[in-house]
């Protein structure tokens, strides 16, 4: 192979690799990263439906109320953006919020689903991040 011909082929292998870099790094593109607002969205209501048992009536009024608490919970955590434990009250605070709105939809028999479905969800959470500050 001639220098040209090498040079040619070693560029377009680093053209390669960097545009193939740029799109991992893409939000929503596979891999770790923050999901859209929408995949969220739509990954609770989905979880909530098939946990819960929701019917389809339950189903369109829990979706505005993932919505808009999602929503305002990604906003209030961008305002307090640097500052971990603000950030961790807000997550508290409206997580707590959108579960008695969701609560205030279901039959008694969902409401213990719903129940088990947030100490679940808890135990999730402290076995990802550890113990709050201050406990332990």
């Amino acid at each position: 192979m001639n220098r040209t011909a090498s040079t040619s082929a070693a560029l377009t292998l680093a053209v390669i690799l960097t545009a193939t870099g740029s799109i991992r790094a893409q939000p929503g593109a596979h891999g770790p990263g923050p999901e859209s607002d929408s995949v969220r969205i739509e990954r609770t209501v989905a979880r909530l439906t098939q946990e819960l048992s929701l019917t389809k009536q339950q189903e369109s009024q829990v979706r505005p109320v993932v919505e808009r608490n999602l929503r305002a919970m990604r906003q209030g955590m961008q305002s307090h953006a640097g500052d971990p434990d603000s950030m961790r009250a807000v997550r508290i605070r409206q997580m707590e919020k959108m579960d008695r709105e969701i609560e205030s939809l279901l039959t008694d028999g969902q409401k213990e689903a719903f129940d088990r479905f947030r100490r679940e969800r808890q135990q999730r959470r402290r076995d990802q991040n550890g113990p709050p500050p201050g406990n332990g």
